[in-house]
């Protein structure tokens, strides 16, 4: 019954998105806070002791942080909105796949 449950989730979710467009529309302004939820909820699981940060995390976060911004400045000049998602699409993959990381890691 759970595996039924799952397997049909995703379209149920894209069809009722697509029915109450309007009126989810109207809420989301709220999207940043349920983004929050879901990724607190997933890394609640994981214990702090477990976590070991190194040297190679912060080289990565920087590269990542500094070469959006590098994106972000050189498609500004030509479009902002360019620019915008060009810099989201460099950051949201690792926002992503925190919480595929997370559950790989037992959380």
């Amino acid at each position: 019954m759970l595996q039924t449950l799952k397997n049909w989730m995703l379209p149920l979710a894209m069809i009722t998105g697509g029915i109450f467009y309007d009126f989810f529309g109207g809420l989301s302004f709220i999207t940043p806070y349920l983004i929050f939820c879901m990724l607190l909820i997933t890394f609640c699981k994981l214990s702090l002791r477990d976590i070991r940060i190194s040297h190679l995390h912060l080289w990565l976060i920087a590269i990542q942080i500094f070469g959006s911004l590098l994106v972000f400045w050189l498609f500004y000049f030509i479009d902002p909105v360019v620019a915008e998602g060009a810099f989201i699409c460099i950051l949201a993959p690792t926002a992503t796949a925190a919480a595929v990381i997370t559950g790989m890691l037992g959380g």
